[in-house]
């Protein structure tokens, strides 16, 4: 009994040893083609967690699309918190900041929680440049970053230029960070900061199919060029324009593309009434203003320029045909939006040939949106043809073509109402007195500032000086506060030498607490009428504008004070400054002129004080002054 027992224990223990054996040797099997081996090690440790790492990212992914239409974003977030304590790694942090950053981009609250892990990646990886872009992102995408995390800037701005990658792939990010660096308030601060020898020397070749390098090199350089315009360096920007608009060395796959763009059309009608002789000076006055169009665009035409690999981007052709604008030569704007047949394009480049001299080619351009008038339905196309309407009334060679035009603005239904008043201003001056009041006072003058004044002007020569101060001040009281009608009497108080009036308005504007470059004018030549030459002088050298007035007043005053070569500098300046403008108003070129002839007398240089008084005389045969002046120079001479 007892050895029975004894075979039956012996039988289980084996049968227990084969048993343990077989699940050893079915582990070590399952572990071997697992690549874990039979005790596990580091390195599948950290592949078991890749492992989940990526599968938890997977299920992530699928629950972001899942719930599209209602997602709990606070929930996305708190996956990504728990997936970041899951793992280290250059990977897996790439990973969950790509996820971050979308997240931070569908709601502002969770900017913060992106920007801190994108800083922390950074200083965990100080040799991946991508953390330092993407930490340096993510600063400037956050607003409320504190100044102790912003400083970090410098440090990621120095990793992307020392990285291979700085001329192209951050460059633009690198660009971001200077200007960022100068907080917007001093682009020349940010644009010093910029390595300009490295950015401006972006290369434009590239092998045939890399349009996206050619356009992300021609943004780096269009930048480049807008800093420089900042530093008002013009010519180094338009050596860097110039790069980009050198001719393509071949054609390469066609690329379509349609802008639009909106073009301001300015006119100034200068009906001078400057006083002559030895007046003091005072501003220009057109008493019209200046009838300003904003175009606002219309639906592109479709068949927009097709640009090979290497031809600059419309974008960039745009960007230069404005910086030509400014800069000149305009013709180069009119040039380079030839190949553009949108409205915009088509207006700015009438525009550019106007402001070029070549009134023919505008008129051209003009009359193309005019004769559109039958496709027009959109406010603003209607806005564009009344725009084309007055610029071609107002390059007229005749009056009847002028009328013509001026009529069929009047009957446009425009949306913007300065067009039609504009237009109606200039339709009545081709009028005599009377049937230009008659149009005039179908307008409601009383609603309108710019019709009142017209018609007071159109008065004025039927009204006594004592009628026609008192019609001035009633104009004032029915439109309180306008500035332009407080430009305008302080122009015709000048004008008709009533300086207690002028005394009275510049008091009244003065309470108002108004405060404008002109009225500094204004206000430095009651100062100077009082002999109060260094008060006015201040006030002028205060003035920002960049007018002849002020240079010519300061000369006045310096005259006064028998510094005749610093007076004639400033006449000087002010001479340029009308030669410079548009549309000189000869007598107040006159008046400068003969100012520039005393100081050449009193500095004993004759002939050119003969040559001011010619020079005077040919601007102004009026100029009574002048016209004396050289009688007694003449007189002297045959004695």
């Amino acid at each position: 009994m007892a050895e029975n027992s004894r075979s039956k224990l012996k039988l289980a223990v084996i049968i227990g040893f084969l048993l343990s054996l077989i699940l050893v040797v079915g582990v070590g099997f399952i572990s071997f083609y697992s690549g874990e081996g039979f005790f596990p090690s580091g390195d599948s440790k950290a592949a078991r967690e890749s492992a989940l790492f990526y599968r938890s990212l997977a299920e992530y992914d699928n629950l972001w699309e899942r719930s599209r239409e209602a997602r709990n974003l606070t929930a996305f977030s708190q996956m990504l918190d728990k997936l970041e304590k899951q793992v280290k790694g250059a990977e897996f942090s790439r990973s969950i900041l790509k996820r971050r950053r979308i997240l931070a981009r569908e709601d502002s609250r969770f900017i913060i929680p992106y920007r801190e892990a994108a800083q922390n990646a950074a200083s965990a990886f100080p040799r991946d440049v991508t953390f330092a872009a993407l930490a340096a992102e993510a600063v400037i995408f956050d607003p409320s970053t504190p100044p102790k995390k912003r400083r970090f800037l410098d440090t990621y701005i120095s990793r992307l230029s020392a990285s291979p990658l700085a001329n192209s792939r951050f460059a633009s990010l690198i660009l971001a960070i200077r200007i960022l660096e100068g907080n917007m308030k001093s682009p020349q601060q940010a644009a010093a900061a910029i390595p300009w020898d490295t950015l401006a020397n972006v290369s434009l070749t590239l092998p045939p199919g890399r349009r996206e390098k050619r356009l992300a090199e021609e943004q780096i350089l269009m930048d480049a060029a807008i800093l420089k315009i900042l530093e008002r360096q013009t010519e180094e920007a338009r050596g860097v324009i110039d790069k980009v608009l050198e001719p393509p060395p071949v054609t390469e796959a066609p690329v379509r593309s349609a802008f639009t763009e909106t073009a301001i059309i300015s006119e100034t009608d200068t009906d001078s009434e400057a006083d002559n002789g030895d007046a003091l000076f005072t501003e220009d006055e057109t008493g019209e203003g200046v009838a300003e169009a904003v175009i606002q665009p219309v639906n592109p035409v479709e068949n927009a320029p097709i640009l090979s690999v290497f031809a600059p981007s419309p974008d960039f052709l745009r960007f230069a045909a404005e910086f030509f604008y400014d800069f000149g030569p305009v013709e180069r704007t009119a040039q380079l939006l030839s190949s553009f047949s949108d409205t915009g394009s088509l207006i700015r480049r009438a525009d550019a040939f106007y402001l070029a001299g070549d009134i023919p080619a505008a008129r051209n351009g003009w009359a193309l949106l005019d004769a559109s008038e039958g496709q027009a339905e959109s406010v603003s196309a209607l806005n564009i043809i009344g725009r084309s309407r007055y610029n071609l009334a107002l390059t007229s060679n005749s009056n009847d073509m002028e009328k013509e035009y001026l009529e069929k603005l009047i009957s446009t239904p425009v949306g913007d109402k300065r067009i039609a008043l504009f237009g109606n201003i200039r339709y009545s001056r081709l009028f005599d007195t009377m049937e230009a009041i008659a149009i005039l006072e179908e307008q409601s003058p009383r609603e309108n500032p710019l019709i009142e004044l017209e018609l007071l002007r159109r008065r004025l020569p039927l009204l006594t000086a004592a009628k026609s101060i008192p019609e001035t001040w009633l104009l004032l009281e029915h439109h309180p506060g306008n500035l332009d009608l407080y430009r305008w009497a302080l122009y015709y108080f000048e004008f008709q030498k009533e300086y207690r009036e002028i005394a009275i308005l510049l008091n009244q504007i003065d309470m108002q607490k108004i405060k404008s470059p002109w009225l500094d004018i204004h206000y430095s030549l009651e100062q100077i009428r009082g002999e109060k030459f260094q008060e006015a002088e201040k006030i002028l050298r205060a003035i920002p504008l960049a007018v002849w007035v002020v240079p010519a007043n300061i000369g006045r005053i310096l005259e006064y004070q028998h510094s005749n070569r610093e007076a004639l500098e400033n006449y000087e300046k002010a001479w340029n400054m009308l030669q410079a403008s548009k549309k000189m108003n000869t007598e107040d070129a006159s008046g400068v002129q003969l100012r520039m002839s005393h100081i050449y007398r009193l500095l004993g240089r004759t002939d050119e004080c003969r040559k001011a008084l010619q020079l005077a005389l040919e601007l102004d045969p009026k100029n009574i002054n002048a016209q004396l002046e050289l009688d007694r120079m003449d007189f002297q001479n045959l004695h």
